[in-house]
């Protein structure tokens, strides 16, 4: 009987392998944290249209929205581990809910399959709106706490801008947080808000509407090249950009997420039309990390966005 125990380890290993050879065999949901007609959103409904070609099945969209992306991240942490539900992952969203408050989900509860999608935050004001960056900061060291900048939503970018321009500036602001991109937009160009932070790729898109204070990155962005960053303008280490992509939750078979993943990288390595598409609805053609570059690259960015947090003074809950 011994000299049989190789051979059925390796029967046992190849029936596993081949056990999600014919994947997917029924529809694939495709959950999106965020609402309908949302750049996020928007974005992954045209990666879903490739995702349909790619694996052979529908990709069925649905929106669970709530609490900045929470409630849709809590219930696919609960859900089933069978490759059959996916979610986009974003950081630093996926970072900051669970070290600031209360979630179920917990960063450890997905396995990442791909990073596709990476943008800097802009602080912008309507174009015809005469208010410059030190024009703000001045008025903030007057009126400390008083002086009101717009954020796209709590515990995101947009909120990590708010709290390193905060920080590099050495004033305070009284922080709008608001729902959304489309709300920052209205506020701005009704002159309800001098400034808000938002995002650059919908700042770009509507470029005769607004003009651009500060960009949060480290260099210069392609969407708008002759906008200035923070750190041009003498406030260094105020960057903050979201990051997309996809993952399925913690515990689907390790080789079925491998195979996802690999497929999912090949997908975007060879549709050029993928790419020109997402870049027309704000997209980062320049962006794409497979699985072990997207695993690392999270890991980094969660050592710098909890330090930034605790920077601020904040008790974090893990």
């Amino acid at each position: 009987m011994p000299p049989l125990l190789p051979f059925l380890a390796l029967l046992c290993c190849t029936a596993s392998l081949s056990a999600y050879g014919a994947f997917p065999e029924k529809p694939i949901n495709l959950v999106v944290t965020y609402a309908a007609g949302g750049e996020a959103d928007v974005q992954l409904r045209v990666v879903g249209r490739y995702l349909e070609k790619e694996f052979g099945v529908p990709f069925v969209v649905r929106n669970v929205v709530g609490a900045s992306g929470q409630v849709g991240w809590d219930q696919v942490a609960r859900g089933q581990a069978d490759g059959y539900t996916w979610v986009n992952m974003n950081l630093p969203q996926m970072v900051t809910q669970p070290a600031a408050r209360e979630t179920t989900y917990r960063l450890e509860n997905f396995e990442p399959l791909i990073l596709f999608r990476e943008q800097a935050t802009a602080l912008a004001t309507a174009a015809d709106n005469s208010v410059t960056l030190s024009g703000l900061i001045a008025a903030a060291r007057r009126q400390p706490g008083q002086v009101p900048l717009g954020v796209g939503g709590k515990w995101t970018q947009h909120d990590l801008g708010f709290y390193l321009f905060e920080a590099a500036a050495r004033v305070s602001f009284s922080e709008v947080d608001v729902d959304g991109q489309a709300e920052i937009n209205q506020l701005l160009l009704g002159k309800h808000l001098d400034a808000a932070f938002g995002n650059v790729s919908t700042f770009q898109r509507m470029g005769s509407k607004f003009r651009i204070l500060g960009v949060a990155s480290k260099t210069r962005t392609p969407e708008l090249p002759d906008a200035p960053t923070f750190e041009e303008q003498g406030f260094p280490g105020v960057v903050s950009v979201v990051t997309m992509g996809l993952a399925v939750a913690k515990g689907t078979p390790a080789n079925l997420v491998e195979s996802i993943a690999a497929r999912l990288h090949r997908m975007f390595k060879t549709n050029p039309e993928l790419s020109k598409d997402l870049e027309k609805v704000g997209g980062s053609p320049w962006f794409l990390l497979d699985r072990e570059q997207s695993i690392r690259y999270i890991a980094d960015k969660r050592v710098v966005i909890l330090d930034a947090l605790k920077a601020r003074g904040m008790k974090l809950r893990e």
